[in-house]
């Protein structure tokens, strides 16, 4: 064979070849489920369309050759259409997971479009391939709306549910999963059912069962006891069931939680209800009948009533009311069950009744009708009075002597209430005088201290005035004479000397009994300042500190309530130096309050007692007080162990008619010494 055959030989084949491949991609293209677009890629122009996009778009073989891809009704986002191509040409790919089109009736679908660049014969060409997802967004919106409409009846179930994947992660929730066990969408969706709420859903029991239900299909009824670390104690009854999608082989699981935590604590308070009813029916001191209320059959009977009466248990049991023998009135008994059933309610206060073995009691007889699950019921309490009536019956005799025996003595009391009447009223007249007289007495020593504060003032006055200046003329005399005695006779001029001592210690005399009878200083310069001098002088005889605070400075009272205050508190610094022991130091307050003058003196010293405040042979304290209920005021006295002793004055205020800062009186003029 020569070359050139050989040669002629290998193109056929290769042009057969090429022609069968022709054929594969024409078949391909012709057959393909999805629009296929063949175009130049530098103009854009379309080359080839197959059959598959004219059915989809609904134009002709001819409306597509020869044009440009924007020129196309359906891609009629024209310059959208040429930016896509644009970056076409330069990424040589592009895709549209969502693009829309209109087909040339008018309606609108959804496609996917891929596109490559891809050489033909040293050409570029670009290949669109274009399939049809209208159908698939339809059902994704479908499967969207489903999917919603099923989660939100899940939301509307009161009982949380749960849907779990095969290997038990939430797929999802509902509403009150969240708001019972209190956890958000963000800690449960996506998470392992064992790992919700810090493991707190970690139950192995429960997590064994799930697993099993991926083969059994199914779980009822089955009792979850479980402490939650953030929700406390919980009682759950879990019912939940396969889910198996045959097109794609899932399984799920639908888990549904009820919380019978109230149920089972109902539960418990009803049965604890019932065994303390039980108890008390057991237990009770009364007798007690249950009746059924529409037929009068007895239900129930309590221990006590089987031995009040000496009846069985029994001999009650299926029987009515008037069937006991105790209840032996039968008419009586129907007419009574009667009108119970008509009003609701009964009673006897005493109703005969016969045991057994023949023995008559008295009862109380109580019955009223509730109702028990929907069923009226009629519970009887009868109470043996026998002995409470055969009691009151003692007690109705005794009550009627009683009676006689208060008619007798009511007459006797009656003579005794005149005599104490009478006694009565000659001890008003008697406490009359009593308190006139005391008025009296009273009157009488305030008038006597009155005229004893003259005699005081008058005696004191002369001898401060009189005898005063006798004593300094005499003394002014003596120095005279002493002046004029010649230095060399000793004797005279001892005896001088002598004199002026004698006198200066009878003028020192003079004032103090003077100051003790009526102190110069309340006259001439007001309360305040007399009580500074006689403060500073009972300092200089106890060597105890005395002071005196006032606030306001001055304080201005009439003079009869100024003479009273300021013996008073000479009385006080008495005590203090006769009584106090130990005291260092004497603070006097001096204050008004309102329409009221107080006055406290404390001390430090040992306290006065109790039983020395009470004396009644105390006569300084006696003194006080009168002094003070004559202003008009009151005194009192307070003493504590160790901590001293405090005297409160308190009097009512007057028109003050001293003057502090004004000398109403002046001394005489003293002789000169000659």
């Amino acid at each position: 064979m020569s070359p050139t055959w050989s040669r002629q030989m290998k193109r056929d084949k290769e042009l057969r070849a090429l022609k069968a491949s022709e054929t594969r991609y024409r078949r391909l293209f012709q057959t393909a489920q999805d629009g296929i677009l063949i175009l130049d890629a530098d103009t854009g122009q379309i080359d080839d369309v197959n059959p598959f996009l004219i059915d989809m778009l609904g134009y002709t073989y001819e409306d597509f050759q020869g044009k440009k891809l924007w020129e196309i009704g359906g891609f009629k986002d024209i310059q959208a259409s040429k930016e896509a191509f644009t970056e076409l040409q330069d990424r040589g790919y592009v895709r549209y997971d969502d693009l829309p089109l209109e087909t040339k009736g008018g309606r609108n679908i959804r496609v996917e479009f891929v596109s490559n660049v891809y050489r033909v014969d040293h050409h570029k060409v670009i290949q669109c391939n274009i399939r049809d997802i209208t159908n698939r967004k339809h059902a994704g919106i479908e499967a969207h709306e489903a999917a919603a409409y099923a989660q939100a009846i899940i939301d509307t179930v009161r009982e949380p549910l749960l849907v779990l994947d095969e290997h038990l992660k939430v797929l999802s929730a509902s509403r009150s999963f969240y708001d019972i066990f209190e956890v958000s969408p963000g800690e449960t969706v996506g998470h392992f059912l064992y790992d919700l709420g810090d493991k707190q859903w970690d139950i192995p029991q429960l997590r064994t069962l799930l697993e099993d239900i991926l083969k059994n299909t199914k779980l009822d009824d089955y009792a979850v006891d479980h402490i939650f670390p953030t929700i406390g104690h919980k009682f759950m009854v879990l019912n939940a069931r396969r889910i198996y999608k045959e097109n794609v082989g899932t399984k799920m699981i639908l888990l549904a939680i009820e919380d019978v935590t109230a149920l089972r604590q109902r539960d418990e308070v009803l049965k604890t209800s019932e065994t303390r009813y039980r108890r008390l029916f057991e237990t009770a001191q009364d007798g007690i009948l249950i009746l059924d209320a529409d037929t009068g059959q007895i239900g129930d009977v309590n221990p006590f009533l089987i031995d009040m009466l000496g009846y069985t248990y029994e001999d009650f049991q299926g029987k009515k009311l008037w069937e006991i023998g105790g209840f032996k009135d039968i008419q009586a008994s129907k007419e009574a069950f009667t009108e119970l059933q008509d009003r609701g309610y009964v009673r006897y206060d005493d109703l005969p009744l016969t045991t057994r073995d023949g023995r008559e009691i008295a009862v109380e007889f109580v019955s009223n009708v509730y109702l028990v699950n929907h069923h009226k019921v009629i519970q009887c309490n009868v109470r043996d009075v026998t002995d409470r009536k055969l009691a009151e019956e003692k007690l109705l005799k005794a009550h009627d002597e009683l009676e006689e025996r208060v008619t007798e003595r009511t007459a006797q009391l009656s003579e005794s209430n005149n005599l104490l009447k009478q006694e009565i009223a000659a001890r008003k007249i008697i406490e009359e005088e009593l308190k006139q007289s005391r008025e009296r007495l009273r009157y009488l020593s305030t008038q006597s201290r009155k005229v004893r504060e003259k005699e005081r003032t008058a005696l004191s006055r002369e001898l401060h005035d009189e005898l005063g200046q006798v004593l300094t003329g005499i003394k002014m005399d003596i120095a005279w004479i002493g002046r004029r005695t010649p230095e060399d006779n000793t004797i005279i001029g001892e005896k001088v000397n002598s004199l002026l001592s004698l006198i200066d210690d009878a003028i020192l005399s003079v004032q103090r009994i003077s100051m003790a009878l009526r102190p110069p200083a309340l006259d001439d310069f007001g309360l305040q300042e007399a009580m500074k001098l006689a403060a500073e002088d009972f300092e200089k005889r106890t060597k105890v500190a005395c002071e005196i605070i006032s606030k306001p400075q001055n304080i201005v009272l009439k003079g009869e309530i100024s003479t009273e205050v300021f013996r008073i508190f000479q009385e006080a610094l008495t005590n203090v130096a006769r009584h106090a022991g130990a005291a260092q130091t004497v603070t006097v307050s001096l204050r008004t309050a309102k329409d009221k003058f107080i006055m406290e003196v404390r001390d430090d010293g040992r306290g006065i007692t109790k039983e020395q405040i009470s004396d009644l042979k105390s006569i300084g304290l006696t003194g006080m007080r009168e002094r003070a209920f004559a202003m008009g005021g009151s005194l009192t006295v307070v003493g504590a162990g160790g901590k001293g002793t405090t005297i409160t004055l308190s009097v009512p205020l007057g028109e003050g008619k001293e003057s502090p800062d004004i000398i109403k009186r002046h001394r005489k003029k003293q002789p000169e010494e000659g």
